[in-house]
């Protein structure tokens, strides 16, 4: 963690949090150490309208699902389904050779990881 945040502040272009960002740079082989909050918490989840019958799916934080609105009449969606994301993204890592670390959120950085999105990662190469 203190290697993470000191290429953060750095700004080396070797850290990368975020979904996005670190499964991007994971799909393209280039992180090395992926860090992973224990209270990783996205999730793809199928969305359904009770009221206008829209489906959808999206990727996001478990916490934010019941604030899904439907895009065409405004009404809350409902979650069909949802799939956690963590053991996809540890399976990705390690089939590109990826070192994981599972981070707790007992310790001051641990919960700074959480606030960024719970992921996060060294690369082995500015990108």
């Amino acid at each position: 963690m203190d290697r993470f945040f000191d290429e953060l502040a750095k700004d080396s272009g070797l850290a990368v949090y975020g979904l996005q960002e670190v499964m991007d740079s994971l799909k393209s082989g280039n992180v090395e150490l992926l860090l992973i909050s224990e209270e990783f918490d996205w999730v793809r989840a199928g969305l359904s309208c009770p009221k206008c019958g829209f489906g959808d799916e999206k990727t996001l934080r478990k916490e934010n699902l019941k604030e899904e609105k439907c895009p065409k009449c405004g009404s809350g969606m409902e979650s069909l389904s949802e799939k956690e994301l963590m053991d996809e993204i540890i399976k990705l890592a390690e089939d590109m050779s990826t070192e994981v670390e599972m981070i707790s959120v007992h310790t001051q950085k641990g919960e700074q990881l959480k606030e960024l999105g719970g992921i996060g990662g060294i690369l082995r190469y500015r990108a």
